[in-house]
């Protein structure tokens, strides 16, 4: 347990705005904002998420962050009690061979950033994921692999996901592919689906390795531009979870892939299940999200998608444009249902709420937080809502075999501006289960990064300042 204190921390370009509570067991208590996050000072016009992609696995948080070009903006707590108010935080900036940034992840002290224009050695737009691995010496992330296909306009990088020793890539070109890999003792290897075997991937020649493709998805598949996470990946279960919201006249579709006895190699030996909802209609971009958690044997798959039109009296209605929605899923013994096994709406669901825009299950499965990025200025004023084309975020929770929302709550400076569409809070979310708290951004978010002001109590801290147009902010909830 930690006691409540509020601090603010300086570091190299950085101001770190936090508000600390305590961290508790998973329950379905009330969400508390915890930190307020500002990108660093010092690069000119920056700004988060400009692309969107969000990783935290304490004790580190990466953001994409654009000044002049995309890159990522890595936070790490230093001291490892779970309390970034306690001890230094370092801050890095990556920029990849000075190219775009288009998908991120950390697992442990290992870091991946996928780069989807990246031109290798004569393969143009190529791609590539180029790993990192932190230094606790020097207290820096340092290079040590770029794995690319060296497949001319391949585009490989366009999501990227890590779980255990296990990295899966995908590309932003049709037809689609994900590209598997594995690391052993530290260095990365592709499972090569022609050989049979595995090649190094240090910048080396395999095109055509280790790759499975996806004909008539399209060109959304498992791609991290935009809102939500569409790649999931269990290691220990040989799992890879696809969404592509853009199928079928964008009515969208899920893909859930598996290899059995974790042999990738084996083409005739990878499944694939494709996940639709029972009713389901064109535009409603179902697979805009996905959360994939393991239960034993068992697997919960959440899938958000943000178009659906249902207002909540059922999934057959059709009467509120945008309103957004969240399905889930659940295997029994090892299978996946034709569709889903809940349908979540939210309590106040309203025209272009865009429920589902992301989403985060915690470890249990039992308590689901869920985005609605509200994009419309339009609902400025026609909502009576507090923070209306702001966003929201919303926590539903599972008792007795039944979903329930108990929870609606904003950031601290959630708002709409007349000349603008919003914060987009909730654009992106990314939870932890160590600490069990919840980032949340808010790409469009308006306060002033050198502004310290730190009131305590419900406004929280920045409540009232917009000085800084499209800076953005990351919230950090806990319960």
């Amino acid at each position: 347990m930690f006691r409540n204190r509020c601090i603010v921390i300086f570091a190299p370009g950085l101001v770190l705005l936090v508000l600390f509570g305590r961290w508790a067991q998973a329950d379905t208590g009330a969400l508390t904002q915890l930190a307020y996050i500002k990108p660093p000072a010092s690069a000119p016009v920056p700004r988060f998420l400009a692309d969107t992609g969000l990783a935290f696995q304490y004790p580190s948080l990466g953001a994409m962050y654009e000044s002049g070009s995309t890159s990522a903006t890595i936070f790490r707590d230093l001291d490892g009690d779970g309390d970034f108010s306690t001890g230094p935080v370092a801050t890095q900036v990556i920029n990849p061979a000075g190219k775009a940034v288009r998908g991120i992840d950390i697992e442990g002290d290992t870091l991946a950033l996928g780069v989807d224009t990246y031109d290798g050695k004569n393969a143009r737009n190529a791609g590539a994921v180029f790993i990192y691995q932190w230094n606790s010496v020097n207290n820096t992330w340092q290079r040590t692999a770029i794995l690319t296909n060296k497949v001319k306009d391949q585009r490989m990088g366009a999501s990227v996901e890590l779980d255990g020793d296990m990295l899966v890539s995908t590309t932003s070109v049709s037809p689609n592919k994900a590209i598997i890999y594995r690391a052993s003792g530290g260095n990365w290897s592709l499972i090569d689906s022609q050989e049979g075997k595995n090649s190094s991937l240090l910048d080396s020649d395999c095109a055509g390795c280790g790759v499975l493709s996806f004909p008539g998805t399209s060109v959304a598949f498992g791609v991290e531009t935009g809102p939500g996470r569409r790649l999931q990946v269990d290691a220990s279960a040989n799992l890879v979870v696809i969404g592509d919201q853009a199928m079928d006249s964008l009515a969208g579709r899920v893909f859930v892939v598996k290899a059995q006895g974790g042999n990738w190699s084996n083409v005739s030996g990878v499944s694939v299940a494709q996940l639709t909802p029972f009713l389901r209609d064109p535009g409603d971009r179902f697979g805009t999200s996905v959360s994939l958690v393991q239960l034993g044997e068992e697997h919960v798959l959440a899938v958000g998608a943000n178009q659906e039109d249902g207002d909540g009296s059922g999934p057959a209605d059709n009467s509120a444009p945008g309103a957004g929605a969240v399905y889930i899923f659940e295997t029994v013994n090892g299978v996946w249902p034709a569709h889903e096994t809940a349908y979540l709406k939210a309590a106040d669901s309203r025209p272009s709420l865009y429920l589902g825009v992301s989403l985060a299950l915690d470890s249990s499965s039992t308590n689901l937080y869920v985005g609605a990025s509200e994009f419309h200025a339009a609902d400025c004023a026609a909502s009576g809502h507090p923070a209306p084309g702001g966003g929201t975020l919303y926590h539903f929770s599972k008792a007795s075999g039944a979903w329930a929302e108990v929870q609606s709550i904003r950031g601290s400076n959630t708002e709409c501006l007349d000349n603008s569409t919003g914060d987009y809070f909730g654009f992106e979310l990314a939870y932890d289960a160590f600490t069990q708290t919840l980032m949340v951004a808010a790409p469009d978010e308006d306060g002033q990064k050198s502004n310290t002001v730190m009131p305590v109590g419900p406004a929280g801290p920045d409540s009232d300042d917009d000085s800084d147009d499209g800076a953005g902010s990351i919230y950090q909830f806990g319960l």
